[in-house]
């Protein structure tokens, strides 16, 4: 086995053992491959609930990485098809606690040092611990609500891209484009845009 599945294996068993221990979770659809000289360099384990009420509500935390994307992931979900999951970073805004708590070691470069590995692995391990009150209590309600907050950042980024859309049309005179960016979202302009499609409805008018 090469150097950064053994890290990886011994990093995530250290960071993750409290699920073992604390929740009665146990480690399933463990892999790690590292392909000398391509991009194929990844890791991921999936924790599922020992004990769940039954398959289709089946609890998960699972664990990946691709070191050379720069990419670290801690998602939370349910369902034995693993379709249905949520990021940390959503658990962690819900909950109202702010930004993430930043990387301390570059992932490429510490992708065969199992003791930076678990320092990264632990620091979403402890906002889990701390954020995942209603997760490990099997409350149900919070997977609606996580939806939610899906759909809440999603009218906001389409809303942002629209109103960005409408400013290039507006300086190019393109009127009725500006009506259609902006009329869908009229509640909730702000005073820039409200006048520019104030403005663009006179000119068509």
């Amino acid at each position: 086995m090469s150097a950064f599945p053994i890290a990886f294996a011994e990093a995530e068993a250290k960071a993750m053992h409290f699920l073992v221990a604390d929740h009665g979770f146990r480690p399933q659809e463990r892999e790690a491959v590292e392909t000398s000289g391509t991009q194929a360099v990844f890791a991921s384990v999936t924790y599922v609930e020992a004990r769940p009420t039954s398959q289709s509500h089946e609890r998960f935390v699972r664990l990946s990485m691709a070191p050379l994307r720069l990419e670290l992931d801690l998602d939370i979900g349910f369902g034995r098809d693993r379709k249905q999951y949520f990021t940390i970073h959503e658990l962690h805004q819900l909950i109202g606690s702010g930004a993430l708590p930043p990387r301390t070691h570059d992932m490429h470069q510490a992708m065969h040092d199992s003791a930076q590995l678990a320092e990264e692995f632990e620091v979403l391990a402890a906002v889990l611990r701390d954020a995942g009150a209603r997760f490990f209590s099997g409350d149900p309600s919070l997977w609606e609500d996580l939806r939610k907050q899906r759909l809440t950042w999603a009218k906001s980024r389409d809303d942002m891209e629209a109103s960005k859309r409408a400013e290039g049309a507006f300086k190019a005179k393109e009127w009725r484009r500006v009506v259609d960016l902006l009329s869908p979202i009229e509640e909730t302009l702000g005073r820039t845009d409200a006048a520019r499609l104030r403005y663009a409805r006179k000119q068509l008018g």
